[in-house]
């Protein structure tokens, strides 16, 4: 009999993989995981108190991801030094990220695919003596889609 028990997944289990390193890069925190439809607005002829939304085309706004600062010899810490520092030179690497959430047993409950994606943005958390607080790197991403898994 299938166990009709279900838990609710939480936000803060999840990881961030790039296709081209198997290994695992721990963020803090993922945000710009979203899709929408843009669409014309049309009135119905010769009837104006009807509208009509005609489907446009689908956009999705930056992916970021925030973390303790990196590493140099991190792999993804030099693909975004990389892309963002001969961004003038259009050589740009794209990559796979793929975000997963995660259960208590580390599997995968869903999953979001970004495709051609690279830094277009690298920001640095405040520096203030005053403050006791892990030193945060945002990274902003573009990427061509979005997919759920």
């Amino acid at each position: 009999m299938p166990n009709s028990e279900f838990s609710l997944p939480v936000a803060f289990h999840f990881s961030v993989q790039m296709e081209k390193d198997t290994s695992e890069t721990a963020f803090q925190e993922v945000q710009g995981v979203d899709s929408q439809m843009e669409t014309d607005t049309v009135r119905g002829g010769g009837e104006n108190s009807y509208l009509y939304y005609l489907p446009k085309k689908i956009s999705h706004s930056d992916l970021v991801l925030k973390r303790a600062l990196a590493p140099r010899n991190s792999r993804f810490y030099i693909w975004c030094k990389r892309n963002l520092e001969n961004a003038g030179s259009f050589k740009i690497i794209t990559n796979l990220l793929l975000v997963c959430l995660l259960n208590e047993k580390n599997e995968t409950l869903s999953s979001w695919t970004f495709e051609n994606a690279y830094p277009v943005k690298w920001t640095l958390g405040n520096l203030d003596a005053m403050k006791n607080e892990i030193l945060i790197e945002n990274i902003t991403f573009k990427y061509s889609s979005m997919k759920r898994g």
